[in-house]
């Protein structure tokens, strides 16, 4: 890990001991394990399987030592050839300890780069020689992950990490190889950091940081070099503490109106709170203007005016975006401590100004002294033009607590920019406007402020040097999509969404944060949007009452919001597909289903439910019978198919009365056809998992002109079944359907079954082949066993039926 950047404040990367005794044999790199003579069970999920080395059960220690031989040390021989000097990456310090060493793997790698590209050749055999080049490590980066995976729960986590951190560096300068010298399709990238950040993130727990941040680095699926170097930070609010955080909301953020306390700038000072009076306020907002505060920031805090200024559209004044949490909040008064206000002042004062404002203080724009505590009606007058301050504000000023420990002058623009992800400023949901609507955000560090864009602006380093550093980059840059730093066009609107893809990135930005009113969330919104404030303001403060609001007022949404699977969702008749929030981790699939589905712009908000055009179908079943079972499975065009049943629909599941079998409506994300024709056999592909689609299963209502409206019950996956199940479901239909069941009725149907298979097997030998292959992973049940199991599932309509009515891709249903 020697290789990767550290932050100004950490001396040290993290060490990975030496633990290898063993030699790497230069053979092929996957069957490695074998010529040692070792048996490693395929994708092994605990210590306690069956590991044996020639024969005998090895120690921990043994397993961790050649494990680390073969993982680690293997790769830079397939990787850098069988001359590589693998004593460049053992390092020893003073005591005689040994650990792993990725210092020189830059300089390895573009060595052997060159030895394998003549740069005097022409410029297309430079090409051919540097893209085999590239796929071939290329292929070794897809056996090092599939080996990975395969033992990371046996591996020593230490040794896995610093082994896929290699593989995340070298694939991070492959790839722009591929993209900027070749110019050609990226490989399918690797998730290193989705399935190998375990150990980093048990670091980041010892040292402090909030769950909650850590569960949003495993959802943002980071690059692992990005990861590693976040990780090397000091966590913000450490003084604070974790313990009471959840892996889905920081609490250490949230504000108790009962112990909220303003501070000063100094732990002692006494200093007296300066007030703007709230009518004076109000008569401002009611002229269509807003309210400013000009103070002088030097001399005596006991001895300071504060000013209120006006701005009429012609003052060039800065607002200030701020936690609340780091204390310039005030629940009960438009006041802050002097000290506070001269501190504000002279941030401010700091910032570029305008040729007219040279000589003069410039007023500020701060919520907790301009927008009015009490009286309610001012209060809302203010929330209404909540957008104006931000959008007519010269500059916005971040103030966090955490970027105000550090100096910027020690910080090169990489460090800058993960430390402004990690603060708590991008953990709020109220900053998110703030930061989205401004025209252009500086963050305050502890000894000047720098612009957002300045920092993106000090990142674009394209030289060889720099190659793997781009990817990471671009994975902390992702966060920042809530600003508009990467607007394409600088005179658009500002909105979050202008359609549903729109509603989807919204998403992605506010999964990681929150807000002390959840009632306030509705309200954020609608500022961001742009809407009138007061279809919203006017709603009394209830996080669901605002959220119908908020929904109704969307003329499209994600269709894939038919298979949330977000809790909980509104209970309103109509909304009950409408999550109560957009924050929360859920990931991504789960909120507005797959990406081939979550982009789609064609759902519609109606009175009666979500409006979406998917396939589907209609079946009759008894719900009663099937509502406490695993779900059924059933034919469809001469294939087979599973209906797994997931968890309910909706957190208040719709009541069904009727006892007898009704019109059961299964709607799916993916074709049926699709699932079949994806599950053909190929001699030349790999074992694979069946093909899958998910989908929700609801009772269908009634039809009116071409659409279907469904009561949605359950989330449900689809599987297609596969090759061997299909032969051998197809053989259990032909047995009931053509009469080939056992007559005799004083038998029961197990035992009418056992006998039929007998008779069935004796006739068709490849069936009873076929299930003897498929019972083989169970040590309950026989080929014979599992066969007779099917035709009871088949002669009970609990499990098995037929489809009433296949339906058109493009099918239109209404549920709710």
């Amino acid at each position: 890990m020697d290789h990767l950047p550290l932050p100004s404040s950490a001396t040290t990367h993290l060490k990975v001991p030496c633990i290898s005794t063993g030699k790497y044999d230069n053979g092929p790199f996957l069957s490695f394990p074998i010529r040692q003579g070792w048996e490693i069970p395929e994708w092994i999920q605990s210590i306690d399987q069956d590991v044996l080395h020639c024969g005998k059960t090895p120690t921990i220690q043994e397993i961790h030592d050649f494990l680390q031989t073969w993982l680690f040390f293997g790769s830079l021989c397939e990787l850098f050839g069988n001359a590589v000097d693998l004593s460049n990456f053992v390092a020893t310090d003073g005591y005689g300890g040994k650990f792993l060493c990725t210092l020189r793997i830059k300089h390895t790698f573009w060595d052997r780069f060159v030895e394998c590209v003549d740069d005097t050749a022409p410029q297309d055999t430079q090409a051919v020689a540097m893209r085999g080049e590239c796929d071939r490590i290329k292929t070794h980066l897809d056996n090092l992950y599939y080996a990975l995976n395969t033992v990371k729960e046996l591996a020593d986590s230490a040794t896995v990490t610093a082994t896929a951190l290699l593989g995340q560096s070298l694939e991070n300068i492959i790839t722009t190889l591929y993209r900027r010298v070749l110019k050609i399709e990226t490989p399918v990238p690797i998730q290193w950091g989705f399935a190998f950040s375990g150990w980093i993130f048990d670091h980041m727990k010892n040292l402090g940081w909030c769950p909650s941040t850590i569960t949003q680095l495993a959802m943002d699926n980071p690059d692992l070099c990005s990861l590693y170097y976040t990780s090397r930070l000091p966590p913000p609010y450490t003084v604070m503490g974790h313990s009471a955080c959840t892996d889905d909301s920081c609490l250490a953020l949230q504000i108790d109106p009962n112990n909220y306390h303003t501070k000063h700038t100094k732990a002692h000072c006494h200093c007296p709170e300066l007030i703007l009076d709230a009518q004076k306020i109000g008569k401002i907002l009611r002229e269509n203007r807003l309210p400013l505060v000009e103070i002088c920031p030097y001399g005596e805090p006991a001895n300071v005016k504060m000013t209120i200024r006006v701005d009429d559209g012609n003052v060039g004044f800065v607002a200030i975006s701020h936690v609340w949490a780091d204390g310039l909040g005030n629940i009960k008064d438009n006041s802050l401590p002097a000290c506070s206000l001269q501190e504000v002042s002279r941030l401010v004062n700091e910032l570029p100004r305008c040729s007219t404002q040279r000589d003069k203080l410039v007023p500020f724009w701060i919520d907790t002294v301009c927008v009015p505590v009490e009286p309610g009606d001012l209060k809302q007058l203010a929330l209404k033009r909540l957008r104006d301050p931000y959008t007519r504000a010269e500059h916005v000023l971040v103030l966090d607590n955490y970027l105000r420990t550090v100096c910027a002058e020690g910080c090169d623009s990489l460090e800058s920019l993960a430390r402004l992800s990690c603060c708590n400023w991008i953990r709020r949901l109220w900053t998110l406007q703030e930061g989205r609507l401004a025209k252009r955000v500086w963050f305050q560090f502890r000894d000047k402020a720098i612009e957002l864009k300045t920092l993106w602006n000090g990142l674009q380093r394209p030289s060889k040097e720099f190659i793997d550093y781009l990817p990471m980059v671009a994975s902390i840059a992702t966060r920042w999509t809530a600003t508009n730093i990467f607007d394409a066009d600088e005179n658009n609107d500002n909105r979050p969404w202008g359609h549903p893809l729109g509603l989807v990135k919204l998403r992605y930005i506010l999964c990681s944060r929150s807000v002390s009113v959840t009632a306030d969330e509705a309200l954020c919104l609608f500022c961001l949007a742009g809407w009138d404030m007061e279809k919203i303001t006017c709603v009394p403060a209830s996080a669901p009452l605002r959220m119908r609001v908020f929904w109704r007022q969307m003329q499209t949404v994600p269709s894939g919001l038919l298979f949330s699977k977000y809790s909980p969702k509104l209970d309103a008749p109509g909304l009950r597909w409408a999550p109560l929030s957009l924050m929360g981790v859920l990931p991504r699939h789960d909120w507005a289903g797959s990406p081939a589905v979550e982009n789609n712009s064609d759902g519609i908000p109606t009175e009666r439910g979500l409006l979406v055009s998917f396939p589907g179908f209609i079946y009759n079943i008894n719900w009663h019978n099937l509502c406490n079972g695993y779900g059924f499975f059933f034919r469809s065009a001469g294939d087979w198919f599973t209906i797994y049943f997931d968890e309910p629909w909706h957190q208040a599941p719709a009541s069904v009365t009727s006892q007898e079998p009704q019109r059961m409506a299964v709607i799916l994300m993916k074709p049926l056809q699709v699932l079949a024709s994806r599950n053909e056999p190929c001699a030349s592909e790999e074992p694979k998992w069946p093909e899958s689609s998910r989908g929700i299963l609801g009772i269908l209502t009634h039809d009116d002109t071409g659409i279907r409206y469904v009561k949605a019950l359950r989330h449900i996956r689809v599987h297609v079944k596969d090759p061997l199940e299909q032969l051998i479901n197809d053989a259990a239909f032909e047995c009931i359907s053509a009469g080939l069941w056992d007559g005799d009725c004083s038998l029961s149907l197990y035992e009418r079954a056992m006998r039929t298979t007998e008779t069935y097997f004796a006739e068709h030998p490849t069936v009873a082949m076929a299930c003897q292959k498929w019972a083989a992973g169970s040590p309950y049940a026989t080929g014979q066993d599992r066969f007779a199991a099917r035709l009871v599932e088949m002669a009970e309509p609990t499990y098995y039926g037929g489809i009433a009515e296949s339906l058109t891709e493009k099918q239109q249903w209404c549920a709710d």
